[in-house]
């Protein structure tokens, strides 16, 4: 029930409600600088949002006002938010077009990921030294309707030992980018050993080349990331999952379904009422853009796509994009924006040439009851591998959701996108029978001796 005080004023508290967000609105860095280091005043919730749902972030982003973002951004505000329309502070400052915003997001928000991982490895080591030690397999496999492209679609075996609180993970898909299909193959391992020092826990291995490098926060390549995402739509897709239904597949003479997957019984589920929604936006992007990602997109549909090896000549790298000219300005106040309902009328950036699509998607789900492992533990797995495979966030998200049935997901199928699906599958588990397995040695878990650092070799970790 609303405030009767507040009521009676006709909104006028809102007003002050949000001062860091008028600051930011403003512009005024003084005010700004002043809320977040002054003591004396009442302690600012960085992430709060306003009427719209934008935090101050948000705000510093869709306006082009970089100082209050370094400001905001050092004092801990979040990036990876959304507003209430769907959108992170990185998503308006790509449609924004300064691309010293967008780097210094995109640098945060790189940052922010991977210390919320190296928050959490005293849990993770904590739960795998409480296993005892094994050998699992995962099978990752992307699959389209679309006929020509997928006869080409790639798929990946996660070959994951696990000794003590060390992981090493085989793998050779790597650099996957559901967006706009791409991949690059190779022969990889990752290491993790949350006992090592700090910078060496987590270490991505080129098994081919004979190369290491440290997983971390760094942004080698983050001008061609820039140029990247100042040209293709903005993005923000995800699975509804508030109806979802969990309904039991039927056989022969309408039996539950079930079926092994390698020594395990699974009980079959289809996965009923999933809504994929998909934002698209455009309005950063100019009419040359348009037309090569039009060209790009029928390529794809044709079953075209880049070289499984990654290769590509010198002219087809990006040029490094020029800022765009910034929008005009608000031409409402500070009192007004707050009052405005949510829609174009309230947006404060570069007007926005978006599409929302709503499609509704079939999945499937495979529980198993007796799995040596628990959901939990297998996501604490995969959590160590989310800096070198996005994807597997997908499938955290969706299995963390709390509607899952009781029981082990062996076996998902999920959309990821409206014309690209994810199925992933742990097809076999054993326990180390001896200590004397080869597989288990020490020597598996360390970097090769004779192998060489190099802290460039791969891109985006």
């Amino acid at each position: 029930m609303a405030d009767p005080e507040k009521a009676s004023d006709n909104g006028a508290w809102l007003d002050e409600h949000f001062p860091l967000h008028k600051a930011v609105f403003q512009n005024d860095i003084s005010r700004i600088n002043e809320i977040l280091t002054t003591t004396c005043l009442p302690k600012i919730n960085l992430d709060q949002m306003d009427t719209h749902g934008n935090t101050a972030l948000h705000l510093a982003a869709m306006l082009g006002n970089i100082e209050a973002a370094k400001l905001l951004l050092e004092h801990g505000a979040n990036v990876g938010l959304k507003n209430n329309d769907g959108w992170k502070s990185l998503h308006e400052a790509i449609s924004y077009g300064d691309r010293k915003m967008i780097g210094l997001l995109l640098s945060s928000l790189k940052k922010q990921s991977h210390r919320s991982l190296s928050s959490k490895l005293p849990e993770i080591q904590n739960h795998l030294e409480s296993l005892n030690d094994f050998y699992m397999e995962i099978r990752w496999e992307f699959q389209t309707w679309i006929p020509l492209l997928s006869r080409v679609m790639p798929s990946d075996t996660f070959k994951v030992y696990k000794r003590g609180s060390k992981l090493r993970v085989d793998f050779t898909l790597t650099d996957f980018n559901e967006s706009i299909i791409s991949w690059t193959r190779g022969d990889m391992s990752l290491l993790f050993d949350p006992g090592a020092p700090k910078s060496y826990q987590t270490l991505l291995l080129n098994n081919k080349d004979e190369v290491y490098q440290r997983v971390r926060d760094k942004n080698r390549h983050l001008n061609d990331e820039i140029d990247l995402l100042m040209g293709c739509d903005i993005i923000s897709s995800h699975i509804s999952t508030r109806p979802i239904r969990f309904v039991r597949a039927k056989g022969w003479f309408m039996n539950d379904k079930s079926y092994n997957i390698g020594e395990y019984k699974a009980d079959l589920f289809n996965i009923k009422e999933l809504c994929l929604i998909t934002r698209k936006r455009r309005e950063h992007l100019s009419q040359e853009d348009l037309r090569k990602n039009r060209e790009l997109n029928k390529a794809f549909s044709s079953g075209k796509l880049p070289p499984d090896d990654g290769s590509s000549d010198d002219d087809d790298k990006n040029h490094h994009r020029a800022s765009l000219s910034p929008p005009p300005k608000p031409e409402f106040t500070w009192a007004e924006y707050l009052r405005l309902p949510d829609g174009p009328d309230s947006h404060l950036g570069r007007p926005k040439e978006e599409k929302t699509t709503n499609t509704e998607i079939k999945g499937m789900l495979a529980l198993c009851q007796d799995f040596p492992l628990t959901t939990d533990q297998l996501l604490d797995i995969l959590e160590v591998l989310e800096p070198v495979k996005p994807t597997v966030k997908k499938f955290r998200a969706f299995c963390s959701s709390g509607r899952l049935p009781p029981g082990f997901p062996i076996q998902l199928e999920i959309p990821i996108f409206a014309t690209l699906t994810m199925k992933i599958t742990v097809q076999l588990f054993r326990w180390q029978q001896s200590n004397e397995d080869a597989a288990f040695s020490n020597e598996m878990f360390k970097v090769p001796s004779h192998f060489r650092e190099d802290p460039d070799h791969f891109d985006n970790i």
